[in-house]
């Protein structure tokens, strides 16, 4: 008996949008100099560099529901009354 060889499935197209900044020739070289010390590519290095600011936030954050209650909003004028 033959073994069934199972498909593939195909594998999801990544999208890519493109981003344009400008740099002074002074920022220029010191990223080309940084990359050459720590040996990478200056899209790797910046795609680094923003990472943290941008991992977190793949989905819009939730604004709360407006007819939600604010039971602790004044939570010190309920303190303010058990002080001498």
């Amino acid at each position: 008996m033959a073994v069934r060889q199972k498909k593939r499935s195909k594998r999801k197209k990544v999208r890519y949008n493109q981003v344009k900044f400008k740099l002074t020739s002074h920022q220029k070289k010191s990223l080309e100099n940084y990359c050459y010390l720590n040996n990478t590519t200056p899209i790797q290095a910046i795609k680094d560099a923003i990472r943290d600011y941008t991992q977190n936030y793949r989905k819009k954050p939730e604004e709360p529901n407006p007819r939600q209650l604010d039971l602790f909003a004044e939570y010190d004028k309920q303190l303010s009354l058990f002080d001498d």
